[in-house]
């Protein structure tokens, strides 16, 4: 998405599989859940990024603090 689409607004990233995603644009929070083989660009993100799922991702983000509950890393 392109600068002022997000506004500072909450994103959800979800039952994402293989693909590319970057969202350059102010972001409030950020929530990601069942994402597979995707590569991932936000920022700047005001508050959490919270990645519930993610396997064999590649994420490149600017946030205040990132909170991963379940990943698989590369192998």
């Amino acid at each position: 998405l392109k600068e002022g689409a997000v506004g500072g607004k909450e994103v959800w990233i979800s039952n994402a599989t293989d693909c590319e995603i970057a969202i350059a644009d102010r972001i409030g929070a950020a929530r990601m859940d069942k994402i597979v083989n995707c590569k991932i660009y936000l920022g700047p993100v005001a508050g959490s990024i919270l990645i519930e799922s993610a396997t064999n991702c590649t994420l490149i983000v600017a946030s205040r603090q990132v909170r991963p509950l379940q990943i698989a890393l590369h192998k």
